[in-house]
């Protein structure tokens, strides 16, 4: 059985994909609505979130460090279909700066590297992991993760 552990515990996640916008201005941080919807993901019994579909402000980070939530933080790579060399390349370098910016923060326990990559034969599967095998060479201690819209999605 698979299972994630915190400080040795098994740990069950609670709670959605966030994205980090408010229907009055926007995408963004805004403090106020950050507390907002950390304070309801509490409410309704969350200790967890994934950064729907890129990695969010620092504060936001901080604010869930302090409070004790788990983050997915999610790499901007939603719907991704650009499998070439060179885009491996920069996509190798922002799971780089990706982990680099958030390995210290103690709510990030998983790193999600795409959102509903579209399938191209086998051309996606291999790329895929060429970059979840980088992603475990620098941080081999949290688990990584692709979301998909179906089973067998690649």
């Amino acid at each position: 059985m698979t299972q994630i552990l915190i400080n040795e515990k098994p740990f069950y996640c609670l709670g959605f994909g966030m994205h980090e916008d408010f229907e009055i201005h926007g995408r963004g941080y805004d403090q106020a609505v950050m507390t907002k919807d950390l304070n309801l993901l509490e409410w309704m019994g969350g200790n967890c979130y994934r950064t729907s579909h890129y990695p969010y402000a620092e504060e936001r980070m901080a604010e869930s460090d302090r409070r004790g939530i788990a983050v997915v933080v999610e790499a901007p790579a939603v719907q991704f279909r650009a499998y070439s060399n060179k885009s491996l390349d920069l996509y190798k370098e922002m799971v780089k700066e990706l982990i680099d910016r958030d390995k210290n923060h103690p709510s990030a326990i998983m790193w999600c590297l795409s959102n509903d990559p579209k399938k191209i034969g086998n051309t996606s599967t291999s790329y895929l992991k060429k970059v979840v095998d980088y992603a475990r060479e620098l941080d081999k201690t949290r688990p990584v993760t692709i979301c998909l819209q179906y089973p067998k999605a690649l």
